[in-house]
């Protein structure tokens, strides 16, 4: 899509489908369990395809913005290593911090 259309309509398209499917998701589930299911399972699909497609046009979008800089490998190793360690440990220092912090303050 972001070859057909360009990156960043294509962004904005994904980006809206993502809020989109946020917003439905959550403003419009009322009324009999039937239709709250079905509309929970529409805008959660509608959700997924925006994230789906958000990801890979912002890898497209920031290679391309990126083009002229230049970095050698062992910067973009280090960079990628960074992002990768954030990534994997921001959820694990939550669950486990918090609990660490709550017995520290009744210590």
């Amino acid at each position: 899509l972001g070859d057909l259309m360009g990156i960043r309509p294509a962004l904005i398209l994904a980006n809206g489908l993502t809020a989109l499917g946020a917003l439905t998701s959550s403003l419009l589930s009322w009324g009999s369990s039937e239709v709250v299911w079905t509309v929970i399972l529409v805008s959660r699909i509608v959700l997924g395809v925006g994230v789906g497609g958000n990801y890979p046009l912002s890898a497209a979008k920031a290679a391309e913005s990126g083009k002229d800089i230049q970095v050698d490998a062992v910067q973009a190793a280090n960079q990628a290593a960074r992002a990768f360690f954030l990534a994997r440990t921001w959820s694990a220092g939550t669950i486990h911090g918090c609990p660490s912090l709550a017995v520290l303050a009744q210590w």
